[in-house]
């Protein structure tokens, strides 16, 4: 079952954008993508999918 989404009054907004706020300790926009970028590149090493190395992808 799908939960009913809660309604996006001023607190709920105000919430989530001080979680935002403090789960990027000061970063930059910037920042937060390379990091993503990183772990989705890692993940993707990790099962196989991307090549470690480009050596390994010329293999």
């Amino acid at each position: 079952t799908r939960l009913e989404a809660p309604e996006l009054d001023r607190a709920l907004y105000e919430a989530v954008v001080a979680g935002c706020d403090e789960a990027a300790d000061g970063r930059s926009i910037a920042d937060l993508v390379a990091t993503r970028d990183r772990g989705v590149i890692d993940v993707l090493r990790a099962t196989g999918r991307l090549p470690r190395s480009a050596e390994e992808a010329t293999r």
